[in-house]
């Protein structure tokens, strides 16, 4: 292994075992508005592949720590890039991709995050995750949590009320800087 291998293949390991945490592997099992189709899933999946292989693989993009999470064609790259460079060429790699609808490039600028914090980040997903699964406002499978640096970040099909309603629910959570919504919204 080289020195750009190893690095990416424990964060690989640290997403696998915080999506697991987390339970954002779960996208299917809702029916009704606000859900996605089984091709938009694997769509969803094929881009963020993709994705996920051209910055493994760019040269430019050597030392960064960048997330990539695609949800009915939204792109959210989240985590730190060395210089702005860095991040305009990650998101220069999604938008020229087939089936990008939008992209948050929510790249922050400056050192990688520590292994403390990645571990941080997990444990506050699990806890909004949580509180989305016992609520009986919104349908949890309809959301994606994300946490980088204490920012959760927010994707899914919703209603503008149920926006403002998984924001409330969020900022009740302690540990959370800040809240990022990366919806579609829909109609009504």
């Amino acid at each position: 292994m080289n020195k750009r291998t190893l690095p990416r293949l424990a964060g690989v390991l640290l997403l696998g075992a915080a999506l697991g945490i987390s339970g954002c592997s779960t996208i299917t099992g809702s029916s009704g508005y606000g859900t996605r189709t089984s091709y938009a899933i694997e769509q969803d999946t094929r881009i963020a592949r993709a994705l996920w292989d051209s910055i493994r693989t760019d040269e430019s993009l050597d030392g960064t720590h960048i997330n990539v999470d695609v949800y009915n064609g939204f792109v959210l790259l989240t985590g730190q890039a060395g210089s702005d460079a860095q991040k305009s060429r990650a998101g220069e790699l999604a938008k020229n991709l087939h089936g990008v609808r939008h992209l948050s490039n929510e790249l922050s600028i400056g050192p990688n995050s520590s292994t403390q914090q990645r571990l941080q980040d997990t444990w506050i997903t699990s806890r909004v995750k949580t509180r989305l699964t016992t609520s009986n406002h919104i349908d949890s499978d309809r959301i994606r949590v994300l946490t980088e640096n204490g920012t959760v970040y927010l994707m899914g099909l919703v209603r503008y009320s149920e926006a403002d309603y998984l924001v409330r629910l969020v900022s009740q959570t302690s540990g959370v800087d800040r809240i990022v919504k990366a919806f579609e919204y829909l109609n009504g």
